[in-house]
């Protein structure tokens, strides 16, 4: 759980946010690692099999047959386990995103309350509108109490989790846990790829 107090500074909670997600990230690597590379193993030890079946019925054909029969299932088998270890990569970034925005949003209110008026503060805005979650409804009036006159909260509700849009005429400041969460998304790629990186295969970046 996140605990950032009233005292802490914006940027030290944004920090916090984005410790925890590469925390989460690490802690699960391995994990999915061991399954990427049980995978890859799956598919080249089904590969040699029907490579072995293959050349077995090549042998009443020339060597050369035979031989290109083994590179081309060397070949396929290779190709299938770099796009398990692409999507093992893949899926790890996008499960602990998925993480990060589930722990922010079940901050406790009174935490939440404290951290959003932390946001508000980072754009140094005088006034706006802020649209909130449909799980935040219930911490609108509480939000804007410090500061009355200040900021309002729109009637619409916002299309994401949590966190809050701000919104100042033609401005709008996208401070939503989606946006926050995917900000850590290249360190993610990074642990990933370090995580898999003795896995069977050659290591595709992921954008």
């Amino acid at each position: 759980m996140f605990r950032i107090g009233k005292g802490a500074s914006t940027l030290n909670g944004l920090q916090a946010i984005q410790d925890r997600i590469l925390s989460e990230a690490q802690e699960t690597a391995s994990q999915i690692a061991s399954q990427a590379e049980a995978g890859s193993e799956e598919i080249l030890a089904a590969a040699r099999k029907d490579c072995e079946q293959q050349l077995a019925a090549a042998r009443i054909s020339a060597a050369a047959q035979a031989e290109s029969v083994l590179n081309r299932a060397s070949s396929a088998a290779a190709l299938l386990a770099r796009k398990n270890i692409l999507q093992a990569r893949q899926d790890m970034v996008d499960r602990v995103l998925h993480r990060a925005i589930e722990l922010l949003c079940q901050m406790p209110d009174r935490e939440k309350i404290s951290f959003y008026r932390q946001l508000l503060e980072q754009t140094r805005a005088e006034s706006g509108e802020i649209v909130l979650a449909a799980a935040d409804q219930r911490l609108a009036a509480e939000l804007i109490a410090e500061n009355p006159g200040r900021f309002t909260v729109a009637a619409e509700v916002g299309a994401f989790t949590g966190g809050l849009v701000l919104r100042r005429g033609l401005i709008e400041d996208n401070l939503t846990f989606e946006r926050l969460a995917a900000t850590s998304r290249s360190e993610l790629v990074q642990i990933a790829a370090a995580a898999l990186v003795e896995a069977p295969g050659q290591n595709p970046a992921v954008s």
